[in-house]
């Protein structure tokens, strides 16, 4: 079963939402297709997306060669993996007390 690069867009972009971003492995596909002569617009045609996200795409592999998304800014977290872990540990513990007692014995 051969699949041409319509289907294969198809496939790689199925339940994919307007704004989401697409996955390393649609992005994998663009840059091979694109690297195999089919013309950028074509390419974005085939995955539902546009030639500016084709090319970002391509220009994206090309600096960074690689396909996985950037690091985001955001929030840090609160709490290290640690003091999650003793948290836990701690309910665990003392199943029986309410939640103000459980927290007083954290602070």
């Amino acid at each position: 079963m051969a699949l041409n690069l319509t289907d294969l867009g198809r496939i790689l972009t199925a339940g994919r939402k307007k704004n989401e971003e697409l996955s390393p492995v649609a992005r994998a596909a663009i840059c091979g297709a694109v690297a195999g002569g089919a013309s950028q617009r074509t390419v974005a045609a085939a995955f539902g997306v546009s030639h500016v996200v084709v090319a970002k795409t391509v220009q994206r592999f090309a600096t960074t060669t690689s396909f996985d998304s950037k690091p985001r800014s955001g929030r840090p977290q609160a709490l290290t993996r640690q003091d999650e872990r003793y948290i836990v540990q701690s309910a665990k513990r003392s199943a029986r007390l309410t939640r103000e007692q459980f927290f007083n014995i954290l602070d």
